[in-house]
């Protein structure tokens, strides 16, 4: 949409006096039969002409207060839808860089560790250890002492590569370093976890505090059939609100309450924009899984292709196909043709089909 006020060159307050001068000198710089004394070329001619048509449509538009008064409401509105696409692309952007760094940390970490790898780094110690060791080896109780020794100096060798990739970490952005250092990370924890774990065993049951005294067999046989009948799954959608969406109508679709929806997508308040792409969670009772998902042929898409296709992610197709999707070398394999997908109705789709075709159960 064109700035009237931008192309005359006035304020967008302007008097209707200063809009017609401006129109004016306007009409002198445009108008192609005042040429100041010039000789156009055909092209300059039609250039001029519709600079010159531009201006006429600007001054009849501003001249006229009606036709002023609308076109200023629709220009603030145009801006509004502007500055929410706008702010809408960015968010998605940003939100695309903060998903993508840690896949192009894996990628840069896996290529530095491919340019010297742990069979790599072992093998130039054995290659040191024997060129400072060669033919000194004669006697059993060397070549016992030789091996101990070699073997110390791959563990110290190793260690201390491992606690150098720490020096990183005014290098490195935080994924980049977390991924560079998950050997570390992970034996720490695992020794950690083993060191709780040898403490609690040590102690008497007492120190534990209060144990509760044990319920009732038939209590506990229906409380777990309680449970298993108000069994529930969650599916996750990434969806894009389209204009004339509201997060009640969102929640009721969903099953969700408001507060679980803005928590998880940090919005403040009930407002939402067209175009926004949000998480939403779909709390779905056991026994109307079905209406909510069905099969497909995977053929040659990857589980990336079918998220984006099925506005879900990766955790909800692990959900919906336990067992066929596992994490293998830095990669989601699956085992199975066929994949369980979900799809995500609205309530009164829902009530049409629970009441118009299927009975429920």
């Amino acid at each position: 949409m064109q700035n009237y006020y931008k192309i005359l060159g006035v304020d967008s307050k302007a008097t209707k006096e200063e809009i017609m001068e401006a129109y004016y000198n306007k009409l002198k710089q445009y108008h192609p039969d005042i040429a100041i004394g010039k000789i156009l070329s055909n092209e300059e001619k039609a250039t001029l002409t519709q600079k010159f048509k531009i201006a006429s449509k600007a001054y009849e538009t501003l001249s006229s207060q009606e036709k002023r008064e609308e076109y200023d409401k629709l220009y603030a509105r145009y801006l509004e839808e502007v500055r929410q696409e706008e702010e809408a692309f960015q968010r998605a952007q940003e939100e695309k860089k903060r998903q993508n760094s840690w896949t192009q940390a894996y990628k840069e970490v896996r290529q530095d560790e491919q340019s010297y790898d742990f069979i790599s780094r072992h093998t130039a110690f054995n290659q040191l250890f024997r060129h400072e060791f060669e033919g000194k080896v004669d006697s059993f109780p060397k070549e016992v002492a030789f091996r101990m020794g070699q073997g110390t100096v791959h563990v110290f060798g190793e260690a201390l590569y491992q606690i150098r990739k720490l020096g990183y970490i005014t290098k490195d952005n935080f994924p980049r370093f977390v991924l560079r250092n998950r050997g570390l990370i992970g034996g720490i924890l695992v020794a950690g976890t083993l060191i709780t774990a040898a403490s609690i065993k040590g102690k008497e049951p007492t120190e534990l505090g209060y144990i509760p005294e044990a319920t009732p067999i038939v209590e506990e046989q229906v409380e777990t059939v309680s449970r298993e009948e108000n069994k529930t799954y969650t599916l996750m959608r990434n969806y894009r609100i389209p204009k004339g969406d509201t997060l009640s109508e969102i929640s009721e679709n969903a099953r969700t309450p408001i507060e679980e929806i803005q928590d998880i997508n940090h919005i403040h308040g009930t407002t939402i924009y067209a175009g926004d792409h949000i998480r939403i969670p779909y709390t779905i009772p056991e026994e109307d899984l079905m209406y909510y998902t069905y099969t497909i042929k995977v053929g040659n898409q990857s589980l990336e292709d079918i998220t984006r296709m099925y506005e879900t992610d990766i955790d909800t197709l692990m959900t919906l196909n336990e067992g066929s999707i596992t994490w293998m070398n830095g990669n989601y394999i699956l085992f199975s043709e066929d994949l369980r997908v979900p799809h995500f109705i609205t309530m009164q789709e829902y009530n049409n089909i629970t009441e118009n075709n299927i009975v429920k159960r």
